[in-house]
């Protein structure tokens, strides 16, 4: 089987200490340099990402870590050894419901306007939702990091132990063509399998899947509107954000499962959260 370590997207290699890619902080769970990811260019700025810089060798695209201190080095071995999950950036939510009660409460009707229903209750791409219901063009997947995290299942969503074990995290940002990040997305696969299904690794998952032409099936499982300091500073705009979950079902067997924050800044392409609110586009 092919281990990945912890290694950035951009020229993805198997797994080793030389090729490892610091993700954003590990320690607490928090990020410091999150807000710098979503900001970061296409290509990254070796001189942005702080004292442990990561070098990229240009004959083999690996990156390579470089300035690290013996914690930081021990962290990264955890993590390439599926001894510590690497860090992730769910909301604190502060209401949630399932797919099923969220569709039948008058309440959520009246909250969210009709095009933020369809973002988060349609089983639809959400690329392909953000291109049909703004004029902004494009929508591109930035891909900032993809880790082996093992067989632990400590604080992922629930549903993740439907995906089958060792592992491997992926987090991306859905940016407009002009880098603006718009949706934060983790999603776990099976480290056996994901290689087949993300042939590249930097295209998003539904271009993905649909070049491999495989049947798939959502199932959402759960909305939630939560705050979350980390995807404050990334997106640069306060909270609460929306968000959900759900699983990929192919063949009938759970492929992996996808969480999702929006940023607020899509009111200003797709309309208001609120359908009284019309002060947020102006």
């Amino acid at each position: 089987m092919e281990r990945f370590g912890v290694v950035m997207c951009m020229g993805l290699e198997s797994g080793s200490t030389s090729s490892l890619k610091n993700p954003p902080e590990a320690d607490n769970g928090t990020s410091n340099d999150l807000e710098g990811l979503a900001r970061r260019p296409s290509t990254p700025d070796p001189s942005e990402v702080g004292t442990s810089y990561q070098a990229q060798n240009e004959e083999n695209g690996r990156w390579q870590s470089g300035g690290s201190s013996e914690t930081e080095k021990e962290t990264l071995l955890e993590m390439a050894e599926g001894r510590r999950a690497a860090p992730w950036f769910p909301v604190e939510p502060i209401w949630q419901a399932s797919e099923q009660d969220a569709l039948r409460d008058e309440h959520l009707r009246r909250m969210l306007a009709p095009a933020w229903r369809v973002l988060l209750l349609s089983d639809g791409s959400v690329t392909r939702h953000l291109q049909l219901l703004s004029d902004f063009g494009s929508v591109t997947a930035d891909c900032f990091q993809m880790a082996e995290i093992g067989d632990d299942l400590a604080g992922l969503p629930p549903g993740a132990e439907l995906v089958p074990g060792p592992r491997v995290q992926r987090q991306v940002w859905l940016r407009t063509a002009d880098g603006q990040p718009l949706v934060y997305a983790a999603s776990w696969w099976s480290a056996r399998e994901v290689r087949g299904y993300l042939k590249e690794v930097q295209k998003p998952i539904w271009v993905n899947l649909s070049e491999t032409r495989a049947e798939l099936y959502r199932d959402v499982q759960r909305l939630y509107l939560g705050f979350s300091d980390e995807l404050e500073r990334a997106f640069g705009v306060p909270g609460p954000f929306w968000s959900r979950h759900y699983v990929f079902y192919h063949d009938g067997r759970p492929l992996t499962l996808i969480y999702e924050v929006f940023s607020r800044s899509l009111e200003q392409y797709i309309g208001p959260m609120h359908p009284a609110d019309k002060s947020r586009t102006n």
